[in-house]
């Protein structure tokens, strides 16, 4: 059973001991929960299902697309991170440093590039992307930093265990409803993810309606407390 209001989803918010489903989760993949990619793959390919999270079978290659989203993801996380713990924010030399981090788990041959693709160009790209970003209104931050790769996690559907998810970026915002009832309050404005746990996903399997209803219903559960609110 799907609990909701109107159209939008609303999680059921459970400690991960007390759903049953988790332990069964636990015992097949070793984890105690289910991420959106591991669903989607699974609806698309249960043999690939089984290789990757049951019996944990590496990948033969990597496309240079994912090693390379991954590196521009975490160059911007380390971005935020400076605005959360309040350092001193990272230059673009040190934003490059996190993204070739994430090419080195990887062995070179074993990276798949496209037809026009190398390493080089994939690195100038990224210079100039990150360039794009530091100059960009998105690299700042109005109101407060809350969280950076926040996991979160609910209980969807009865019987499946807990999903899992991160969400990139949490702010805090200040504004005004407009009414004589209420002064101003603080909302959360959250930066959801496109994928839950860093694997690859299928944009065609991902509602992405459906998935923003369900994590803004967890983030706003697990948040709320954090609020100031004030009323004239």
């Amino acid at each position: 059973m799907i609990a909701g209001i109107g159209e939008a989803l609303l999680p059921v918010l459970t400690p991960a001991s007390t759903n049953p489903a988790n332990e069964v989760a636990k015992k097949l993949s070793g984890r105690d929960y289910v991420s959106w990619s591991a669903l989607s793959t699974f609806r698309t390919c249960p043999l690939k299902y089984k290789f990757r999270y049951v019996d944990g079978l590496p990948e033969e290659s990597v496309s240079s697309a994912l090693v390379f989203g991954t590196g521009i993801h975490t160059a911007v996380e380390q971005h935020f991170q400076a605005h959360l713990s309040g350092d001193p924010k990272p230059d673009l030399d040190a934003l490059l440093f996190a993204y070739r981090s994430a090419w080195l788990p990887h062995d070179p041959d074993a990276i798949q590039f496209g037809s026009s693709e190398t390493r080089a160009s994939l690195d100038a790209l990224a210079a100039r992307m990150l360039t794009a970003f530091l100059n960009s209104p998105t690299a700042s931050v109005q109101g407060r930093v809350l969280g950076v790769e926040e996991p979160v996690r609910g209980l969807l559907v009865e019987g499946v265990p807990d999903l899992y998810g991160r969400v990139d970026l949490l702010t805090e915002d200040a504004v005004e409803f407009g009414t004589d009832e209420h002064g101003s309050t603080w909302v959360i404005l959250a930066h959801f993810p496109r994928h839950d746990d860093h694997d690859d996903y299928r944009d065609e399997d991902y509602d992405e309606d459906v998935m923003v209803d369900f994590w803004s219903s967890i983030v706003w559960q697990q948040w709320k407390s954090q609020l100031a609110f004030t009323q004239e």
